[in-house]
């Protein structure tokens, strides 16, 4: 059943580990997912706020956040820079035993020298892939190692928690993947979940930070927004397509989501194509 909203992570460099420079000039907004790797996002212009937890954490420019494997979390940004690292648990089990259980924090009291260096390395990792200098794949290696290190002896909890990720509401989100278009209601979504609406509701916000009613309206503006991107169907065509059948309501929340109008994100997607 989980297909949507499982992160696979396919990893393009030898060692086993996805790394990439994000350069991304609009708002935008991806939606509660998870993933069985670690995950370091460092900031260098912009902002980037995650919900892990429940809890919001923003993370700008010259600050990174670590998300360990398993979490729920979405990520809302403005136009922004940012270094992406993502390590698959098997990667990790070549210096660690049970990677799964490790539990990161960024906000964990650390030495400020420490935090520096792994903004430092990742650093130093872009421009040694970008240039490709003779042997850079030795000196890219190195700097993951050391990043890796780093976030494991500084940022780990000292007592490594269970992921607090449900699995109740994986299913959940699993589901509204595969259904967003529809009609849908808290009922249907207690229904598959097993539980009754009211204690769905409740387990949800308290997982996500979120209503489920919000959380649907989120994902529909995130495939209606696709369509405005990649097609030259009507807007309100597009609305009705997504399941987005109050259209005020659904341009106010796009506004709020993208910081722009439907008509100006399309007419700037078709100005850069």
């Amino acid at each position: 059943m989980r297909r949507h909203y499982h992160e696979n992570v396919l990893t393009n460099l030898p060692f086993g580990v996805r790394f990439y420079t994000s350069d991304v000039t609009t708002s935008g907004y991806v939606p509660l997912h998870w993933h069985s790797s670690l995950e370091l996002l460092c900031v260098y212009e912009g902002e980037l706020t995650l919900h892990i937890d429940s809890r919001a954490h923003h993370v700008g420019a010259g600050q990174f956040i670590v998300v360990s494997s398993g979490l729920l979390h979405d990520v809302a940004n403005t136009p922004n820079r940012a270094i992406v690292m993502q390590v698959p648990m098997k990667s990790m089990q070549l210096f660690e035993p049970h990677p799964e259980r490790l539990q990161f924090n960024a906000e964990k009291p650390a030495p400020h020298a420490a935090y520096t260096a792994v903004l430092e390395q990742a650093k130093r990792m872009a421009r040694l892939i970008q240039k490709q200098p003779p042997g850079y794949l030795y000196d890219v290696g190195n700097s993951y190692l050391t990043i890796l290190k780093i976030l494991t002896v500084c940022f780990c909890e000292d007592a490594p928690l269970a992921p607090s990720a449900n699995e109740t509401i994986k299913d959940v989100l699993s589901y509204i993947g595969e259904h967003y278009a529809e009609k849908l209601t808290v009922d249907e979504l207690a229904r598959v979940a097993g539980y009754n609406g009211n204690y769905l509701s409740r387990l949800f916000h308290e997982t996500t930070g979120k209503t489920l009613i919000s959380y649907i309206y989120e994902v529909r503006l995130t495939h209606f927004y696709e369509g405005l991107v990649r097609t030259e169907m009507d807007i309100g065509q597009l609305m009705e397509q997504n399941g987005l059948k109050n259209q005020r309501t659904a341009r106010e929340m796009f506004l709020k989501l993208y910081g722009q109008r439907p008509l100006a994100v399309r007419k700037r997607s078709r100005e850069r194509r």
